[in-house]
């Protein structure tokens, strides 16, 4: 299926980089992103509108980790919050706290970062996605995405191969 182009504008009320004490890092084929500065020196990259369906996959890597430092898959999470909704994931999972309040809070209206076919910024808005379709609260199907082909370098924390 061909993606269609869509015009999107915003001005996302977030740093414009992360600090020691508030902070969104990442970490793709041995390269450290500073996500804030991702967000900022990527705002006039293409935008394209792309089916869910593209991304429902992804949510089946161990790219999170928990309060302990166990990885853990976003898809994991989804099942969890469908099934028991966010406050009483909340309670049963104190170690997840983190995660199950950032699908909570996720606004899916703004892009997901993807590199070399992996989501590097966005998982949690997919999670959030998925969870409000699954459980009919939207019948949005799509996610807007920005394919980067390359890591800004202002964005680069940890150099590695880019």
């Amino acid at each position: 299926m061909s993606s269609d182009r869509i015009d999107w504008q915003s001005e996302p009320k977030i740093p414009k980089r992360s600090s020691p004490d508030y902070g969104e890092t990442g970490l793709t084929e041995g390269i450290g992103i500073d996500m804030f500065r991702l967000i900022h020196s990527t705002e006039k990259h293409p935008v394209t509108k792309m089916p869910l369906a593209n991304y429902i996959g992804k949510l089946n890597e161990d790219c999170w980790t928990d309060e302990n430092g166990n990885r853990l898959t976003p898809r994991s999470l989804v099942e969890i919050i469908k099934e028991q909704g966010y406050e009483n994931a909340e309670k049963k999972y104190p170690h997840y706290l983190q995660h199950i309040r950032s699908i909570q809070s996720a606004d899916y209206s703004f892009p997901v970062h993807v590199y070399r076919g992996h989501v590097i910024n966005g998982a949690h808005r997919i999670a959030k996605l998925i969870i409000e379709r699954d459980t009919g609260n939207t019948t949005q199907d799509f996610l807007t995405v920005k394919d980067l082909k390359e890591i800004p370098r202002e964005a680069i924390i940890h150099p590695g191969s880019n």
